[in-house]
């Protein structure tokens, strides 16, 4: 799970010219060479993606690679899992340059505050649309869509007009998302949460979207099911999602939510397992399969990376990596689609890696990428997908 001291929304202002993907900065660093094909993370200037989302192996790992200030890059990169190979890249330099809208806000994949899963929800289940928000200062309004990133074309779903009237209300649709397998977009709008179907245009009122019950909530979809439990992470079919909070006894609690009326939040029923390891310093970092749950730390030495069986009688911890005693942070934990592997994306001060590995705890994780961390402001590990 990505690490951060805030939770606000995952949004990027583009009129920052790739704020997102930068911040203030003014580096211009060339972006990071890949390895260990001669697949790159270089992007084009050209005013469309290389590449097509269409063409992309599956399954892949999927990685968003943001370089660079105002002269920055954005890519996705599919890298095979069994070798590394970059088997397939779609450079969305153009997207994030020129920008669909004026002043638009991005939900992409380049924000630290956004933890894997949510991050891959910018996307939907083909890659190609990634979702957007826009306010419009002069009237307030802000509205929500997709662009298109094979033909570049933005599709706004919000529609009609600011009503002055006396009962008349401020269009404020936010915080879009795509659920991963449907690929419906869903976003709040005041107090509801809505989806759209992009295949008719159909309009679904979801429910009620309350971020009351938890400051840090952002929203978030599974399958379906609405997530808003800011720290849990669902699992593939949406219908659980776990995370580990303070226990009464000073020590930590891997708590196991259940969807209640297709929504997870802190009211949903669930379970709390008993879990060794000090509070602050765990987080359940993704499912490996239907009932085990991958629990770390930063860099695993305050909390061990570990694996749980959340349905057994005695859950107990299981190592599944060596024991790390170096700095590299290790973030973005995705299973393999079948559950009998994982990899991971890790930092350090001069390089970023994906490993994969097996789940032994006496064998070393697998190197399959690596780029170096000079020019490089943000990479994520989206899926093994």
């Amino acid at each position: 799970m990505r690490r951060s001291t805030t939770a606000t929304a995952a949004a990027l202002v583009l009129a920052a010219s790739l704020a997102g993907c930068g911040g203030s900065s003014q580096d211009t660093t060339s972006p990071p060479a890949t390895s260990p094909t001669s697949g790159s993370a270089t992007a084009s200037s050209s005013a469309t993606p290389s590449g097509s989302v269409a063409a992309l192996p599956h399954p892949g790992l999927f990685v968003i690679v943001c370089t660079g200030g105002t002269a920055g890059t954005m890519q996705l990169l599919d890298l095979d899992p069994a070798s590394g190979a970059v088997a397939g890249e779609v450079d969305l330099t153009s997207y994030v340059e020129t920008g669909p809208w004026t002043d638009a806000s991005l939900v992409t994949a380049c924000d630290p505050a956004r933890p894997s899963w949510r991050a891959r929800e910018a996307f939907d289940p083909t890659f190609g649309r990634i979702a957007i928000s826009l306010p419009f200062p002069d009237d307030g309004t802000y509205r929500v869509g997709w662009y298109d990133v094979a033909s570049g074309d933005v599709t706004d779903v919000t529609g009609g007009d600011v009503d002055s009237g006396f009962s008349g209300g401020t269009l404020r649709d936010m915080e879009p998302v795509f659920d991963p397998v449907s690929g419906d977009l869903w976003f709040e709008r005041g107090d509801k949460t809505i989806s759209i179907d992009p295949s008719t245009m159909a309009e679904t009122d979801r429910g009620p979207f309350t971020v009351a019950t938890n400051t840090d909530s952002q929203l978030g979809v599974a399958n379906g099911h609405l997530v808003t439990t800011f720290g849990f992470v669902p699992d593939a079919e949406g219908k659980r999602a776990a995370g580990i909070v303070p226990g009464s006894d000073g020590g930590a609690v891997l708590r196991v939510l259940d969807a209640t009326h297709g929504v997870i939040d802190e009211q949903a029923r669930g379970t709390e397992i008993p879990y060794p390891g000090p509070g602050n310093e765990c987080v359940v970092e993704t499912w490996l399969d239907a009932s085990t749950v991958i629990v770390g730390g930063p860099n695993g030495a305050d909390c061990p990376f570990t694996k749980v069986d959340v349905d057994a009688a005695k859950p107990t911890p299981e190592p599944v990596l060596p024991a790390v005693t170096n700095d590299r942070l290790n973030n973005d934990f995705v299973a393999a689609p079948d559950g009998s592997a994982f990899a991971l994306l890790t930092t350090a001060a001069d390089t970023v890696t994906v490993y994969e590995s097996d789940g032994s705890p006496t064998t070393d994780p697998k190197e399959l990428w690596q780029a170096p961390a000079t020019g490089l402001v943000q990479a994520v590990l989206l899926c093994w997908c």
